[in-house]
């Protein structure tokens, strides 16, 4: 017999997977957010923040905003790319806004990572 607990994470973990799958496939699209995730998953704006949060205790905006700069992490210290660059790669179109979050996330700026 399977417990409710067990389908309700099961049900968690596909719409987590295809959250993330849309989310990962919009990395580098500067225009794709929140809205646009609702219109691609059919599910209004308050259903899916309502979801996600309960499921990993963050926000939509906060997760794809997070999922970006861990990229974009990736890319400078495996390329010799510029910080504009890796920046426009992960959907950035205001390089002081990417540094001022990357920071924040990583506690070091870009050009840190870079060296």
């Amino acid at each position: 017999m399977i417990s409710h607990n067990k389908i309700n994470i099961k049900k968690g973990d596909a719409f987590l997977h295809k959250v993330r799958q849309r989310m990962t496939a919009n990395l580098s699209n500067e225009l794709y957010n929140v809205q646009s995730l609702c219109n691609e998953i059919a599910m209004s704006r308050t259903q899916l923040y309502r979801k996600f949060r309960s499921l990993t205790g963050t926000t939509p905006n906060r997760y794809f905003l997070a999922m970006r700069l861990h990229e974009a992490r990736k890319i400078l210290s495996l390329s010799g790319i510029t910080i504009t660059e890796a920046a426009f790669k992960t959907g950035f179109k205001n390089i002081s806004h990417f540094s001022q979050a990357f920071s924040r996330e990583f506690g070091t700026p870009p050009s840190e990572v870079r060296k």
